[in-house]
């Protein structure tokens, strides 16, 4: 009887030792190529402790230990190669503790801790040098509080806080270590003052933003801090009177922007004050008569304006009087494509053509201008008005 009860006792522990094998059953547990996925003991369907993962190519991909079939403990993942990739502390299946991550040369990659799988307290991101790339903290799963990025120099990338994973407060941005921008952000979205800086740490720029669209007053600089435009915003567009600066001091230019474009009379001037140019703009485009004038505030040209380009009726003056008046057939864009040294280029030309004498009144040439060149009569007088000739041109060819 005794000898039964051994036999008995051995078979259901053999049959026990069969229920923890090391390669768990069925064919799922194998690659196309015979190599086993995993290994490990299992104690009915549970995985229970030390396991092992691996590649197609047996090496192994993951290690750990499982408790009552939940990963517990640390564990770890190789490269291919057999380089530690990660390692990972866990609790009853979840993630609990150090999330340790590591570069190809062996250098820690990243360093965050886990709470119940979600990320909470100080996180930190190397370079494979080592140096320090990002840090900041995590409150449930999500980015809260201070948080910094650096060149691998150690030089600031940029820097600011976080509430709720969301970007909130004053963000400072920064370009081969020197500031480059202060940025304020409300849940992500900048609102609030904006300032760029230039690489010596002058203010470049001051705006408002509103919903990310800048809004109200701008005003920008130059490096040495002198003032470069002054102008305003509405919804992200230019409206209001702008003016622009030279790096020397003086007024450029000023006029009234509505929807990002000129509309309305913007004025250009001389280093001395005196305006320079003067003009109406509808919607963005040249509109009527320019009017031209040297350092003396004397006029010297009028050049009449079809959208973006100069052509129609044009007066050049010398010492402020009528000099010449004539037509342009073809579309300039600008004053100088016009001329040659203070002579009008001839293929411009069409219609009526008229010289006056120093007198800015008296006609001294008056003839017309064809596509092909000089067409009908000209005549000629001196400056008193007294005719001289008369000459007949037809399509460029004199004819008598």
């Amino acid at each position: 009887m005794n000898f039964f009860r051994m036999l008995l006792a051995l078979l259901l522990l053999a049959l026990v030792a069969a229920c923890k094998t090391a390669e768990p059953a069925g064919e799922d547990n194998r690659y196309s190529n015979g190599q086993v996925k995993a290994k490990g003991k299992k104690e009915g369907e549970m995985r229970v402790g030390p396991w092992e993962e691996y590649y197609e190519t047996g090496k192994v991909r993951t290690k750990g230990l499982y408790s009552n079939g939940m990963k517990d403990g640390e564990w770890t993942t190789f490269s291919e190669t057999g380089t530690v990739q990660i390692k990972v502390q866990w609790a009853a299946g979840r993630h609990n503790g150090l999330f340790v991550s590591f570069h190809e040369n062996g250098a820690t990659n990243l360093v965050v801790p886990k709470k119940n799988g979600r990320e909470e307290g100080l996180s930190k991101q190397y370079f494979p040098s080592g140096k320090l790339q990002t840090e900041g903290g995590y409150t449930n799963g999500v980015r809260q509080g201070p948080w910094s990025s650096f060149y691998e120099s150690g030089m600031p990338v940029e820097k600011g806080p976080y509430e709720g994973g969301l970007r909130q407060g004053l963000w400072e941005i920064y370009r081969g270590g020197t500031l480059k921008e202060k940025i304020t952000f409300v849940t992500n979205i900048t609102n609030g003052a904006y300032i760029s800086y230039h690489s010596n740490g002058q203010t470049e720029r001051t705006v408002g933003i509103v919903n990310n669209l800048k809004e109200g007053p701008e005003s920008t600089f130059f490096p040495d801090g002198k003032k470069r435009t002054i102008g305003g915003y509405t919804g992200g567009l230019k409206s209001g009177i702008w003016e622009a600066y030279s790096a020397g001091g003086y007024l450029v230019e000023k006029g009234p922007y509505n929807f990002d474009k000129r509309d309305g009379v913007f004025e250009t001037y001389h280093p001395n004050g005196k305006v320079y140019s003067r003009g109406n703009y509808v919607t963005g485009k040249k509109s009527g008569v320019f009017d031209y004038f040297d350092d003396q505030g004397r006029m010297t040209m009028q050049l009449s304006s079809q959208g973006m380009t100069y052509r129609g009726l044009m007066v050049l003056y010398k010492n402020g009087k009528k000099f010449k008046e004539f037509n342009v057939g073809i579309a300039a864009f600008e004053e100088k494509e016009m001329f040659v040294g203070d002579q009008v280029k001839e293929g411009n030309l069409k219609g009526p053509y008229i010289e006056y004498a120093p007198d800015g009144t008296t006609k001294m040439i008056e003839g017309s201008y064809s596509s092909m060149g000089k067409d009908g009569t000209w005549t000629y007088r001196d400056a008193s008005g007294k005719e001289i000739r008369k000459e007949i041109w037809k399509s460029g060819e004199k004819k008598e």
